[in-house]
């Protein structure tokens, strides 16, 4: 019964979220709301975001980020820094495969081939 409801805030939250991507340029207080919602039915259901829908807003001001319309996205030290132009909100996600990476060490240590 559990996964049912689970399954069916999965369905409702990745609706709101094209929802609130196709309304984003005319209308940005809508689109917003619409992200309010999905985040609110992620929390009351315990769902996990899918990787797909993990990097398309700001999780501080709920506003859908286009990389170059409402935000700035950059590479640096093996890491990608996303900034929302709307709160200024800063995201740091690292790359695969970059030189800092813990895992990379780690293989370097053991004397695998990073490649």
């Amino acid at each position: 019964m559990k996964e049912d409801h689970r399954a069916l805030a999965l369905e409702r939250i990745e609706r709101l979220v094209l929802l609130a991507e196709e309304a984003w340029p005319e209308e940005k207080e809508l689109s917003r709301r619409y992200l309010e919602l999905a985040w609110k039915l992620k929390l009351r259901h315990r769902v996990r975001l899918p990787p797909h829908l993990r990097g398309r807003f700001c999780r501080k001001c709920r506003s859908p980020l286009k990389p170059g319309v409402s935000c700035r996205v950059r590479v640096r030290a093996g890491r990608m820094v996303r900034v929302c132009l709307e709160c200024g909100h800063l995201t740091r996600l690292p790359l695969k495969g970059a030189k800092g990476n813990r895992i990379n060490k780690r293989r370097r240590e053991d004397g695998e081939d990073v490649r």
